[in-house]
């Protein structure tokens, strides 16, 4: 069932990266949601908003079935949370702007920032320490141990500063990393987009808030395999059994739905209760709402660089997390 999941997921984000304009006529719901996705060129950036949509008992039912308690508190924190991400389309990595928030509980606990080459980072390590279960007491532990390292980041990361990460390129250049997408990723997320397309038939549900509701039927296992085939185009195939073969994937239809509003993408979601049918999906009967939504709005691009942030130089991590590391005694 968690491969199920993952694949599902990859599915959802593979369609939400698609956003813009077009001017199709939603009498024809095929052309609609085929113009809305082939938008992306057109489009200068595209804003992501992750959430779960579901209720706090289903997510109470979901947990118990792995002998886990989840308090309603903690359940309804998970559905108040989102991710979301920012990003233009620019080709020239030096023009590269992106941003990327976590909302936990409503909090934006987590921030990142992309501006050409260069990585922003902030965090609210008590609050997440608090929200993971954690005594926010070990904040201070972490400010501690990290000046016997050397790491003197550790205390403004603790207080919330803004850490800006250098040594970034050098990193990407080592490991063959892209900070934005290349003419292959384009053409790769183009394919991937078109066998999304082919592999359809949609159908329009009406009209609401977000737009024309439109649901597309998939061959799930013809789908994965063209996002199996980009990704190692790509040379970003995780190791080796961390996805699950194409053949243990299901080859049943499986429904995805869009709205689209002027011509727009405008949302994506995936019902995961449809798995129920699906063999060893194991889905209690508890849970009465299970969602995955991608809302999607356009981004200008602009990314505000943080003022004061401290810099933090990748090497210098690196030697003190080994040095920290290194037995009592061990030559420097």
């Amino acid at each position: 069932m968690r491969r199920t999941l993952v694949t599902i997921i990859a599915l959802a984000m593979v369609a939400t990266a698609c956003g813009g304009t077009s001017g199709t006529s939603s009498e024809d719901p095929r052309a609609t949601l085929t113009s809305a996705l082939e938008s992306l060129e057109a489009s200068a950036g595209t804003t992501m908003q992750l959430t779960l949509q579901s209720t706090p008992e289903s997510l109470r039912a979901l947990a118990a079935q792995g002998g886990d308690a989840l308090p309603a508190d903690d359940a309804q924190k998970i559905l108040d949370s989102s991710l979301t991400i920012s990003s233009n389309l620019e080709r020239d990595p030096a023009e590269a702007a992106a941003q990327i928030v976590v909302n936990v509980g409503g909090d934006e606990d987590l921030e990142v920032r992309v501006l050409g080459t260069a990585l922003y980072v902030r965090a609210d390590v008590r609050s997440l320490l608090e929200t993971f279960g954690q005594d926010p007491a070990m904040a201070d532990r972490f400010v501690q141990q990290g000046a016997l390292s050397g790491l003197d980041f550790v205390q403004p990361l603790v207080d919330g500063e803004w850490l800006e990460i250098e040594g970034l390129e050098q990193l990407m250049s080592q490991t063959g990393a892209q900070p934005t997408p290349t003419e292959e990723q384009r053409k790769v997320l183009s394919d991937l987009v078109e066998s999304l397309e082919g592999a359809a038939s949609v159908t329009s549900e009406g009209n609401d808030d977000a737009g024309e509701h439109l649901v597309a039927s998939v061959r799930l296992r013809d789908v994965y395999r063209d996002l199996q085939k980009a990704a190692a185009d790509l040379g970003q195939l995780p190791a080796t059994g961390a996805l699950p073969s194409e053949s243990e994937v299901p080859d049943e239809t499986v429904r995805v739905d869009f709205w689209v509003d002027d011509g727009r993408l405008t949302q994506v979601e995936f019902d995961f209760l449809q798995l129920r049918d699906f063999e060893d999906a194991h889905i209690p009967e508890g849970v009465e709402r299970l969602a995955l939504r991608v809302a999607l709005s356009e981004f200008s691009g602009d990314v505000e660089r943080p003022e004061g942030a401290v810099p933090v130089d990748l090497q210098q991590v690196f030697q003190g997390m080994l040095g920290a590391g290194a037995p009592a005694g061990a030559a420097p």
